[in-house]
Parts: C-alpha cells; structure tokens; sequence
C-alpha cells in the first residue's frame, strides 16, 4: 500500500518513552457551514499503528470526514431541539485532527481494534449512511 500524508496527525511520542501496551487519544472537531467548532477528545484502548491509520484514512468521506455515529463515536452537533442548531448549515460531518499514544486510561468502551475493523467495512463514500447516521 503506498502511503499518502494523513489528514490528522499522528503522534507517537510516548512509544518511544513507554515501554508496554499503550491506548490511542483521539481528538476529533465539528465544524458547522458558519464556522462555529467544537471539539472531542476520547481514549480508545489499545494502540494505533501508522498501517492502520493509512488505512483509516482511506476510508473517510471525500478523504477527510467521518460520520461518528456510524463509528461508534459521541457526535459533536448540535441537538436537533437546542438554540445552536440550525437545519440550513448544521451537518453530521466530523474531521479527525490527531492520533496519539497514550497511558492514559480508556474513557469509552470502544477499543482502536473496533473503530479499524468499522473503518475497514467501509469501501466507498456510499458505504457512509446519512439516513441511518446524520443528525
């Protein structure tokens, strides 16, 4: 597999400095059509490699985008029934921003080797279901 520059970043730092098995923080954003952000962070057990996060990369809406319900991932949208949601520009789309090696502990029961194995059913941009996972 030939590799292309990753979206997101990847930060290895603590193998280097960790001996053992490390978990996997992942920072992800929600950004809507007028700009207004957002940010999540979640530690998944177990470690990312760079393989699988070419692989990963590969399989994101438009190669950049992930829908997070579909992923087993908290949405960062706005809910529907709230003052910041807005029909016209509000959208179910999410940007991984970094991968990193962690010791710390796991904050959701999703392990990384769930969110790869998701991510490699995915073959198309019309593996990713709207309907079923959009606001």
């Amino acid at each position: 597999m030939s590799h292309m520059p990753l979206p997101f970043t990847f930060n290895q730092d603590a193998a280097t400095e960790h001996q053992g098995p490390l978990n996997t923080k992942i920072e992800y954003t929600y950004h809507c059509a007028r700009n207004f952000g957002t940010e999540g962070t979640i530690v998944v057990a177990g470690q990312a490699s760079p393989e699988a996060l070419q692989v990963i990369a590969t399989k994101l809406y438009e190669r950049e985008c992930f829908l997070p319900k579909q992923v087993g991932i908290d949405s960062l949208t706005p809910d529907e029934d709230s003052d910041e949601y807005v029909a016209e520009l509000d959208h179910p789309l999410h940007k991984f921003e970094v991968f990193s090696l962690t010791e710390e502990a796991p904050t959701v029961l999703l392990t990384f080797e769930q969110l790869f194995e998701t991510f490699q059913g995915i073959n198309s941009d019309f593996d990713w279901n709207f309907q079923k996972f959009g606001l």
